[in-house]
């Protein structure tokens, strides 16, 4: 799924299942990193705001 098909999914009504898909795309890239405690990783993330680009190999 690109980020045009999600623009064309919220703008036709289909927000909810936009907001699925982007959480599990969140959920798919921390299980990629090796984190098994969804909950940890996300406490984790939210800490220190440079580990999202990390996650994404960014930086």
């Amino acid at each position: 799924m690109d980020g045009n098909e999600l623009v064309r999914m919220v703008f036709s009504g289909l927000s909810p299942l936009v907001i699925e898909d982007v959480t599990d795309e969140h959920e798919r890239i921390i299980r990629q990193n090796g984190d098994t405690n969804i909950a940890a990783a996300l406490r984790r993330t939210g800490r220190d705001h440079t580990r999202p680009l990390q996650a994404l190999g960014l930086t």
